[in-house]
């Protein structure tokens, strides 16, 4: 036989091969089930987050009930501010319950201004000094108040004592509280 005839043979049976395997693979492809997995699903965009559920306007976050302080040194206070409506803001008071007077806190170098006057905000208030000198263990009680405009505007016109305090007894009209924290100050 010659070459070229061997060489024909040789190109006909390679297609036969393929012709066949090409069938065969397509019949079992039939009769066997998809090993793989189905597209997925059609995405649709994501839906906006729902908007935040506030369990209160504000929310203390720090300090704790029942922590023990220096009266001196104070402590910082903490919280979260979510839901205030418009022309409402927050603002710290220390109450007293021996005298039953509200003592606001405020940042000795900026004079009083509330700690928050819009949501999604969270602030840190340094509240110091708290309590008198001797103070052993005495509880005061720190209020996150919410203050309507009427309310802000007798806080910020009443003016210190001669001691430097801006105190209230009550809390003026249109002043809520909205969250507190017990604490237990001491100054030796």
């Amino acid at each position: 036989m010659s070459k070229a005839w061997i060489a024909l043979l040789s190109a006909v049976l390679v297609a036969l091969i393929g012709t066949v395997g090409t069938v065969v693979v397509a019949q079992i492809n039939k009769t066997q089930p998809s090993t793989s997995p189905p597209p997925p699903p059609p995405t649709t965009p994501p839906l906006s987050p729902p908007p935040p559920q506030c369990p209160r306007p504000v929310t203390l976050t720090e300090p704790q009930n029942g922590t023990e302080i220096d009266g001196l040194a104070g402590v910082a206070v903490k919280g979260r501010v979510c839901g205030l409506r418009s022309g409402e803001s927050v603002w710290i008071f220390d109450y007293d319950a021996y005298d039953q007077n509200f003592y606001l806190v405020y940042d000795q170098n900026s004079g009083p201004r509330p700690v928050a006057n819009r949501n999604d905000v969270e602030f840190v208030l340094v509240d110091q000094p708290i309590g008198d000198p001797g103070d052993k263990r005495k509880t005061y009680t720190i209020k996150a108040v919410v203050a309507s405009a009427e309310c802000e505007k007798k806080i910020t016109r009443t003016p210190p004592d001669a001691e430097g305090n801006y105190v209230f007894h009550p809390l003026p009209d249109g002043c809520a509280v909205a969250d507190e924290r017990q604490i237990l100050e001491s100054q030796n």
